[in-house]
């Protein structure tokens, strides 16, 4: 028996390609390429409903959600921790030797409802870090862009992230980002892109995995 899960025996650097026609082009917000897909070290043990799969550019940075499985979409803007959705969690300083969040760790919860007049429009609701020793400002939902889309077999969220709401945010002159993921659906279950719950990923940016901003250009299909 391991007596560590395998996703803390090594340290976990995912390649997230740049696609400069982000976000204007929606079409290709929706439909990262296969480039774009992150290796879940959480498949090691388990398999995951979902597909993550992340971009950037100069302007922000993008991650998308392929969920297989029905769900209802129960979500509530003023409860994001206990509602449908995915949530993201971003240190833009990568820093793996701190167990508390910094002013550049952020956490976003995505919904894929809940939001708009109609409160049937996706919504983005940042919230602060729990044990942070420093937190970060929070931006505006309406600085966000999400996209949601449901269908027979499944769901899909699509998130840009601006650079102007990422404090630290420097791809040039620091190309590799500290990032955690998870979808909760009451349906389909809890599923974190690594580690288990018995695990604070939550609020300890250690436990976090390496995305590496590769400077070569990538494009979706048309």
């Amino acid at each position: 028996m391991l007596l560590l899960p395998p996703e803390l025996q090594f340290r976990w650097i995912l390649p997230v390609p740049r696609i400069d026609q982000l976000p204007a082009d929606q079409k290709r917000l929706r439909t990262l390429p296969a480039q774009c897909v992150l290796p879940i070290p959480r498949e090691l043990e388990i398999s995951s409903p979902v597909v993550w799969k992340a971009a950037w550019n100069s302007a922000g940075l993008a991650i998308t959600a392929e969920v297989t499985g029905v769900s209802r979409w129960d979500c509530d803007p003023d409860r994001p921790l206990t509602s449908d959705g995915i949530q993201v969690w971003i240190d833009t300083r990568d820093t793996q030797s701190v167990h508390r969040a910094t002013r550049y760790c952020h956490q976003l919860a995505a919904l894929p409802s809940g939001g708009g007049e109609s409160g049937r429009d996706p919504v983005v609701v940042p919230l602060p870090i729990p044990r942070a020793q420093e937190d970060a400002k929070l931006a505006d939902s309406d600085r966000f862009l999400i996209l949601s889309q449901q269908t027979k077999t499944g769901y899909s969220l699509a998130l840009w992230i601006p650079t102007s709401v990422l404090t630290g945010f420097d791809p040039v002159a620091q190309p590799r980002i500290g990032f955690f993921a998870q979808l909760r659906d009451r349906d389909l279950g809890t599923h974190p892109l690594a580690l288990t719950s018995d695990f604070p990923y939550e609020s300890d940016p250690s436990l976090w995995v390496t995305l590496e901003l590769v400077d070569s250009t990538t494009t979706a299909p048309a």
